[in-house]
């Protein structure tokens, strides 16, 4: 069995580069404030982030535009030094660059009624998986309140294991939101799940300039693709990275299913738990 020592404080590994698709025309851009709690077990380990969904009427696009920023200057920083001959060293740490999440879901619309769901969160591995409509089994409530300057109308579902409270307007008719959530008549304005562990709110909304091209991630020269899964397997990787994300990453970066890592002068356990942090509370339980 083939070890590996590491010596260095965990950070992104400058693999981390993506393949973009690109989905045609943006009209619109939703920006969403999402609140997501880390720990279950303590209701204050609570992580904010800004999401933008951007849509047509075709396709809709939902990811982190922070973490988008972080994966352009990773590579802009590795195309310099290689330029260069300069060593590379990235301004921001693997921690910093991981509290910004790095899914990105995509929904296709009316063709073949499907959504992608991107992610790198399991570090060294990139997964992509798709699903087929519908997922949610809406239920609309007559109830309606107002919420910023939209009406709003409620629906609720059940998802995998968490029960979900949805307002939606009409004043802005799209199938798309943020995440999964889709087949609403109309945009999400507001989502949360029974145990107030997802919050999104939206909070602002605008039209995206003429000619604006919606991508799934920023593009470098040389992308590494995204590797095509079922949903299952990609719940067995998660699984096994929540187990031991250290070795996790060795076995993914070097290919080899049976290596092992030994750490020097780091906590190991108290590593493992930062690096799990982004993924240790699932939004689908099931």
């Amino acid at each position: 069995m083939k070890k590996y020592l590491l010596t260095f404080v965990f950070a992104i590994s400058v693999a981390a580069v993506w393949a973009q698709a690109r989905l045609g025309k943006g009209e619109f851009r939703a920006v969403y404030r999402v609140e997501t709690v880390t720990d279950p077990a303590d209701t204050t380990s609570l992580r904010v982030d800004t999401m933008y969904l951007e849509f047509s009427s075709k396709h809709s696009v939902f990811y982190s535009p922070t973490r988008r920023y972080y994966d352009s200057l990773m590579y802009e920083g590795i195309r310099r030094s290689i330029k260069s001959g300069a060593s590379f060293q990235m301004p921001v740490s693997g921690e910093q660059i991981r509290a910004y999440t790095s899914a990105v879901v995509v929904h296709h619309y009316p063709n073949n009624k499907k959504l992608t769901f991107f992610t790198a969160d399991l570090l060294g591995a990139f997964w992509r998986y798709e699903e087929e409509y519908p997922l949610f089994d809406w239920q609309y409530r007559q109830e309606s309140k107002k919420i910023g300057n939209y009406t709003c109308q409620k629906a609720v579902a059940t998802f995998r294991g968490r029960q979900w409270e949805v307002w939606y307007t009409t004043d802005i008719p799209t199938p798309f939101g943020p995440w999964k959530f889709y087949g609403l008549p109309g945009l999400v304005v507001y989502a949360e799940d029974s145990l107030r562990h997802f919050r999104f709110e939206l909070i602002g909304f605008e039209r995206l300039p003429a000619g604006y091209e919606m991508v799934t991630h920023y593009d470098p020269s040389e992308p590494r693709n995204f590797v095509k899964i079922s949903r299952e397997r990609y719940l067995k990787e998660l699984s096994m990275f929540l187990e031991d994300p250290l070795t996790y990453h060795v076995r993914a970066m070097s290919g080899n299913s049976n290596a092992s890592i030994e750490v020097e002068g780091i906590d190991r356990k108290k590593l493992n738990k930062k690096i799990t942090k982004v993924v240790s509370n699932p939004i689908e339980l099931e």
